[in-house]
């Protein structure tokens, strides 16, 4: 791995050049190489999200769900591109094994952009509906983004503490506190309070590359 003095060299090279001219393909590839690398540069990244503005009106769905994924694994990303970013998916297109990456991405930059909210309701409604036991985790990744950004259904709350979820997330380890009562009288509090505990998603990694653009 490159040093941070290195990267950072790199980082004011190219913003020298000015991002704003790079295609679609070529800003993806730029904030995978940042992601992979887990190198958060604000004024690099800032500028990638400028540049995306320009693209606004071609940006291919899964080059958005690439870039989300990007994104979250740096941790940063602009209010104006998280809202063009998830403007730019259609839930009902995006594969099941992926529904997570637009939600989680906003839940961990604790931000609901105006256009996560019809993604979400849809997302949800697919989960319910067609979500399997291999790909349950998938399914507590949205429900767990939902309680963070108080989108969750009552339905998803109920679907996310089936005792069948809860019981695998418990065996992985992946609850801090197991679950061992369900308040159905105040479900949807109850499951906020269950999936805060949840220790969080694990996005796709390498499940997208640039040539899915």
């Amino acid at each position: 791995r490159p040093s941070l003095g290195t990267l950072t060299a790199l980082a004011e090279h190219i913003l020298g050049r000015e991002p704003l001219g790079l295609d679609v393909l070529r800003l993806a590839n730029l904030s995978n190489a940042c992601a992979v690398l887990g190198f958060s540069h604000a004024a690099l990244l800032a500028s990638i999200c400028r540049a995306l503005q320009r693209h606004r009106d071609s940006l291919p769905p899964r080059t958005a769900l690439h870039l989300l994924n990007c994104f979250s694994g740096v941790r940063w990303c602009d209010a104006a591109s998280l809202d063009l970013l998830c403007a730019s998916l259609d839930a009902a297109q995006v594969p099941q094994y992926l529904l997570h990456v637009a939600p989680v991405t906003c839940a961990r930059l604790a931000h609901c952009p105006p256009s996560l909210r019809p993604l979400y309701a849809l997302t949800q409604a697919r989960v319910l509906a067609e979500v399997w036991p291999s790909r349950a985790k998938v399914g507590l990744d949205v429900a767990w983004a939902g309680a963070v950004l108080g989108t969750l259904s009552a339905k998803m709350a109920a679907w996310a503490l089936h005792g069948d979820n809860i019981q695998a997330l418990t065996d992985e380890g992946l609850l801090v506190q197991p679950v061992t009562k369900l308040k159905l009288e105040n479900i949807n509090a109850y499951a906020v309070s269950c999936l805060h505990d949840y220790t969080g998603p694990t996005l796709s990694e390498g499940a997208l590359s640039h040539s899915d653009t």
